[in-house]
């Protein structure tokens, strides 16, 4: 349920800037941050230009064009909604999406995919969930793995899939460079920005992958 979701964001010269996910039908969720780096762009405004994508665990070696249809670029959110251009396989199946009360994921085991530097097919990362921020209402996670990769530049946007709960709990927003920290938006906040998207509460959630 979550790697067909994946989305990998590239730049105007075909370089991998970020990560995102399908989230329903034609629709992908990632940071306003990495639509701005893909871009080129450095002010705040809704972008008008067309970014492209793949899916890297799809066997269909395509690219596609989306367009910006939501878009909060500010401390809180940095969030971008993309609306596909053209129509994708009926294999790539969206994430699904939790709504959970931030205070109650501490301790939960989370998985996440992205693409820093130097590798452009992706790594995962994994970690555990810890509790929200007094600014700005992100979460703060960490990094669990002694050996691998943390969450780091090229992971924002990646989806944040919770072990526990079976769905995409939020995505990844930020990372402290000297620690093992990052810091996530919740589907909490998404579902604020963009209430038409497909959540799911998480007791009605099988233990499917």
């Amino acid at each position: 349920m979550l790697n067909d979701a994946i989305v990998r964001i590239y730049d105007t010269s075909g370089r991998v800037v970020g990560s995102g996910f399908l989230v329903d039908d034609n629709y992908v969720i990632t940071c306003a941050h990495v639509i701005n780096q893909a871009l080129r762009k450095y002010d705040l405004s809704l972008p008008t230009e067309d970014v492209t994508l793949d899916f890297p665990f799809s066997e269909h070696d395509a690219t596609y064009k989306a367009k910006v249809i939501v878009w909060q670029a500010h401390e809180n959110f940095d969030l971008a909604g993309l609306e596909i251009l053209s129509t994708i396989p009926s294999t790539i199946k969206p994430a699904r999406f939790v709504v959970e009360d931030s205070n109650r994921l501490w301790g939960h085991s989370f998985r996440t995919f992205g693409f820093p530097r130097g590798y452009e097919t992706g790594v995962w990362s994994a970690g555990v969930l810890l509790g929200p921020t007094g600014t700005n209402e992100w979460l703060q996670v960490e990094s669990s793995q002694e050996i691998g990769f943390r969450i780091q530049p090229g992971f924002s946007g990646s989806p944040v899939w919770d072990e526990s709960l079976g769905g995409v709990v939020g995505i990844v927003a930020a990372s402290d460079a000297q620690s093992r920290a990052a810091f996530i938006i919740t589907t909490s906040l998404i579902s604020k920005v963009w209430p038409g998207l497909k959540f799911r509460s998480p007791e009605v959630l099988s233990p499917e992958r």
